[in-house]
């Protein structure tokens, strides 16, 4: 296969690039961003995106893992992968899109990972209900990381008033009744 008409690095034996240039070809920004074993499989899930036409994907999502990274792009190739995950039945999806799905909200996370923690979380959250199995374990591992980073002032807060709030439920009187009237967004289950 010939890729270079994306400028990628994705090259194959049947590419003028390989014939003109002894050099060894250089990883694509994506593949440099990524671990050894990651990058061999971001490379092969891009080719196979390549081939079933997604190269508006490809080019958003080499965008989004190059140098600091562009929100934007990111932005973009999770929804073409969002597109392509509703455009049929579920069964009919290819396994690449969903990986892809699963990588554009990677890049996506680790972009929105230092301001919007929260829409960093939601991402990967998505990431693991829609995404695939390819790039699961590095969904997870970029969920706890984000998770066990402190928080900031405001969520420290949030944190901090409900502890309270709890606290108070349970010293007035200790009657779980009171407590669930002060926290109105647990529902626990009713037995009958």
């Amino acid at each position: 296969m010939r890729f270079c008409a994306l400028s990628f690095s994705y090259s194959s034996s049947s590419s003028p690039h390989n014939r003109t240039s002894t050099a060894p070809p250089r990883p694509s920004p994506m593949a440099a961003a990524a671990g050894e074993g990651e990058a061999e499989r971001v490379t092969a899930l891009l080719r196979e995106i390549t081939g079933e036409g997604g190269f508006a994907f490809v080019a958003s999502a080499e965008k989004a893992a190059a140098g600091a990274g562009d929100l934007r792009a990111a932005e973009a190739a999770r929804e073409m992968a969002w597109e392509q995950l509703h455009s049929g039945p579920w069964s009919e999806v290819g396994a690449a899109w969903r990986d892809a799905y699963a990588l554009a909200c990677l890049h996506v996370a680790r972009l929105r990972a230092g301001g919007d923690r929260t829409a960093a979380l939601k991402a990967l959250d998505m990431g693991l209900i829609m995404g695939g199995n390819l790039l699961r374990a590095d969904l997870e591992a970029a969920l706890a990381r984000i998770s066990a980073e402190p928080r900031g002032e405001e969520g420290a807060a949030a944190v901090d008033e409900e502890d309270r709030r709890w606290r108070e439920g349970l010293d007035r009187n200790r009657d779980i009744a009171d407590v669930r009237s002060l926290l109105p967004f647990v529902r626990f289950p009713v037995c009958v």
